[in-house]
């Protein structure tokens, strides 16, 4: 159920992420939390933009937010 839960954020992720401005600065919110509604500490987030090719990855804290 964790991975099920992470890569629901993921496909969430993406509709936010940057068009093609290098500059541009965008901040991805969210919380990973189990089927169960239990927020997961500690848990791997990554977001890439498409069009950029950048990566950011950060861990959510111990109420599953990052």
């Amino acid at each position: 159920m964790r991975l099920i839960s992470m890569l629901c954020v993921l496909a969430m992720m993406t509709v936010g992420l940057p068009r093609t401005l290098a500059a541009q600065v965008d901040v991805i919110r969210g919380k990973v939390t189990s089927a169960e509604g239990v927020p997961l500490g500690n848990v791997r987030v990554t977001a890439t933009s498409i069009p950029g090719n950048v990566t950011r990855t950060t861990r959510t804290d111990s109420r599953g937010s990052f």
